[in-house]
């Protein structure tokens, strides 16, 4: 019978010299554990305020209608999309990749304070006034920043 790790428990860590891991528990964790893995942190610049609000507004309107956002996918036949889908979508058409970095950094950060650790996290587990009203958290953090 092939090995399907079902009895692989995690030891003791002084018995053993390594812990071994338990399927309780991801591989993040474990990264977490001994020191090799942490979330990113988002972005700081802000060079351009104007065009940010700009990539922020115009990636919020590709979503604004219910029957234009999606969730579990970037992207759905025939003009469905997620917050990320929908940012990476206006970001290309601009090509200004200081301004998406920025973008994207705002909506990291309103994601995060909602305790998500990725916009596709907030996206996949909110409704879709809440997704709207973190890109308005974001409009208006990044043009409070600019006063």
């Amino acid at each position: 019978m092939p090995f399907d790790g079902m009895n692989f428990e995690l030891l003791d860590e002084i018995e053993i010299g390594v812990a071994r891991p338990s399927r309780v528990f991801g591989w993040r964790h474990w990264l977490k554990v001994i020191g090799l893995w942490r979330a990113p942190e988002p972005l700081e610049p802000l060079d351009q305020p104007g065009e940010v609000v700009r990539l922020l507004a115009e990636a919020r309107e590709l979503i604004a209608e219910d029957d234009r956002w999606a969730q579990g996918a970037f992207w759905r036949y025939p003009n469905r999309r997620c917050a990320m889908g929908a940012l990476r979508f206006v970001a290309r058409k601009r090509n200004d990749l200081d301004v998406a970095a920025s973008a994207y950094s705002a909506l990291v950060k309103v994601a995060r304070s909602r305790g998500y650790l990725s916009v596709e996290r907030m996206n996949d587990n909110s409704s879709h006034g809440e997704v709207l009203t973190a890109f308005d958290e974001a409009i208006q953090t990044v043009r409070d920043r600019r006063l």
